[in-house]
């Protein structure tokens, strides 16, 4: 039992890295230091990082931890592809309009694919949970998306923020802009 908890965390770990090493440009750089592609948390890390509170038994522990390494596996071609697409800084101004919307339109297809990923690996891990837990999750998520938005105000991405109310679009709010 033991052992397969360890393997399926030793997978889970490995996962991001291979994508990383398998990007055809090595990992991306800024300001000459090395960026590595993010390990994906998934829509199960909160779970099982909670699992005292949650009171998971070591047979849903270790069938979450199967979903989380599912989940990473899946979305790490993802998730290098999103990484790919991004332009460097320099590159960024060689880039005409048609070639950024072409990659954002694509960025957002890649996100769409991972969120799809992510709610099947979530509605799979719920699935293994008794009715109280399954509520914890969502109140510990609610809490989690909270705590987000407040450290995203804060940086100034959202209303009330640095860049003032709109959300840190260029134009504010969408509306007219002021004269």
């Amino acid at each position: 039992m033991r052992r397969s908890m360890m393997m399926a965390l030793a997978l889970a770990l490995t996962v991001p890295a291979v994508g990383v090493a398998q990007r055809p440009d090595g990992p991306r750089m800024r300001e000459g230091r090395e960026m590595p592609m993010r390990p994906a948390a998934g829509p199960v890390a909160l779970m099982l990082e909670k699992k005292s509170e949650l009171k998971l038994t070591d047979d849903q522990v270790t069938r979450l931890e199967a979903i989380q390494a599912r989940y990473a596996e899946r979305t790490a071609p993802l998730r290098a592809r999103a990484d790919s697409l991004r332009p460097d800084r320099g590159e960024r101004q060689d880039l005409d309009a048609s070639a950024l919307r072409q990659r954002r339109q694509a960025g957002a297809e890649i996100m769409t694919l991972m969120r799809e990923e992510g709610q099947t690996a979530r509605t799979e891990a719920l699935a293994l949970l008794s009715n109280d837990q399954q509520q914890k999750v969502q109140e510990m998520e609610q809490t989690r998306r909270k705590e987000m938005e407040a450290r995203r105000d804060r940086r100034g991405d959202g209303p009330g923020g640095r860049r003032g109310s709109g959300g840190g679009r260029r134009g504010g709010g969408g509306g007219p802009p002021g004269r």
